[in-house]
């Protein structure tokens, strides 16, 4: 089960040891902020379809779209600068601005699906 989740994980992630998570004295498929990032998206999505239950087809307000923003800025900047070799980021904040990158596109994605599945069932 291990290689088939490392082999995906491999589609996804660049599974570098160093800024993975070892559970059992094995490598995590993914990296720590992609962990983040997938954990976070799949609680959001399941706190949104548990408290609104298809009520969300539209984006309420500003403060919505802006902590949007910010989710996506926040792993922007932290992975962009990371890259370009201006600072070295850690694994704590790996992780923080992964979850919330994860958190920012269920924010996007559910109503957007919401409105296409609400579209879909009308006669």
């Amino acid at each position: 089960m291990h290689d088939l989740l490392w082999r995906l994980g491999g589609y996804v992630c660049h599974q570098d040891p160093a800024r993975s998570f070892h559970l059992f004295g094995r490598q995590c498929p993914v990296c720590i902020r992609c962990t983040g990032a997938y954990a976070a998206l799949l609680l959001t999505l399941a706190v949104l379809a548990l408290f609104f239950r298809g009520r969300l087809d539209r984006y309420p307000s500003r403060w919505y779209l802006a902590w949007i923003v910010f989710g996506v800025g926040a792993v922007m900047l932290d992975g962009g600068t990371g890259m370009l070799g201006w600072r070295e980021s850690n694994n704590t904040l790996r992780l923080v601005t992964g979850a919330l990158f994860g958190n920012a596109v269920a924010l996007l994605a559910y109503p957007a699906a919401v409105s296409l599945w609400k579209g879909r069932r009308k006669p």
